[in-house]
């Protein structure tokens, strides 16, 4: 499990030993498997003891067999340039990443111009990498990108069979009791304005919706109640927590399109206040191309 806390954070990259590396030693299969890496960098990281094979500490002499997973920690020195700012694990077939606000994922509808996620992923690869969900460019956090389109189609199988939990958190306008709560509504999209609109009734246009939010932290900024709070969609609609939260009353701060505009500008906050902080693989290892990833969660910790 990786943790963010702040801008301070641990990487960790994980490899599984192919054939071709069986029974050489671990620093060689590393310098192999994990090229982007200086060499000098690797060597570091063996005195620092952080590299594991198996799950256990080695020496760099350790021969490894066909199979076994090479786990190096570090941090942001592991990596040049911003590829060390955003990713938080990779193996060989999937990134985890923490997406800045402001960043585009993708060149879409409103792209400006600027180096999106996935440009920089790909251009620090070598290869053709595929987002296997998105995030709106001003929400930031935890992200999962497939290395290959077989892959990807496997993920986005498990994500709509649920097996794969998506969770945020966020920073709302107003006081929220204690307690899970849920809320059902209807949402209609307006391509053309880039906006959705919830509606309590369904419309010929119209898509169920349904989020889940409970209270982490209420306080006071600036003289305004706030809450923090943990939020799931039970659905996956464009702009959906943004909007539904907008709707019965308790909008995102920073929240421009959505939001309530004299309370983001009381706060001085120009960006949602909404991040991705939890990617949790709920699933047994079925020996399936991504099955290895069972049980294995990745938080982000946001602290206002």
């Amino acid at each position: 499990m990786s943790k963010i806390q702040g801008q301070v954070w641990f990487m960790l990259i994980e490899r599984i030993i192919p054939k071709e590396l069986h029974n050489k030693n671990i620093l060689t299969a590393i310098k192999k498997l994990c090229p982007n890496i200086p060499v000098s960098v690797i060597h570091k990281a063996f005195r620092k003891k952080d590299v594991k094979y198996n799950g256990i500490r080695v020496p760099k002499e350790t021969l490894v067999q066909e199979g076994g997973k090479v786990s190096v920690y570090g941090v942001e020195e592991m990596t040049s340039g911003k590829k060390a700012d955003i990713i938080v694990y990779e193996d060989q077939n999937i990134y985890i990443v923490d997406k800045p606000q402001g960043m585009a994922v993708h060149s879409g509808r409103t792209y400006t111009g600027e180096e999106t996620l996935i440009d920089l992923l790909e251009k620090q690869a070598g290869q053709k990498l595929h987002l296997c969900h998105r995030l709106d460019r001003n929400t930031g956090g935890l992200m999962m990108v497939a290395k290959t389109k077989p892959v990807l189609d496997e993920m986005l199988k498990r994500m709509a069979e649920g097996q794969i939990r998506k969770e945020y958190t966020a920073l709302v306008l107003g006081r929220i009791e204690p307690g899970r709560h849920t809320e059902t509504a209807w949402l209609e999209k307006n391509a053309r304005m880039n906006m959705v609109f919830v509606k309590s009734e369904m419309t010929d246009n119209s898509f169920k919706i349904v989020t889940t939010y409970e209270m982490v932290e209420n306080k006071d900024m600036e003289g305004l109640e706030v809450t923090k709070i943990l939020v799931k969609p039970e659905t996956g609609r464009t702009h959906q927590i943004r909007a539904h939260m907008a709707y019965f009353g308790h909008p995102i701060l920073g929240d421009g399109k959505y939001g309530d505009n004299s309370a983001n500008k009381r706060l001085r906050m120009n960006k949602q206040q909404l991040f991705s902080t939890l990617l949790s693989f709920d699933y047994d290892n079925d020996g399936s191309l991504t099955g290895y990833l069972a049980g294995k969660k990745f938080e982000r910790q946001v602290v206002w």
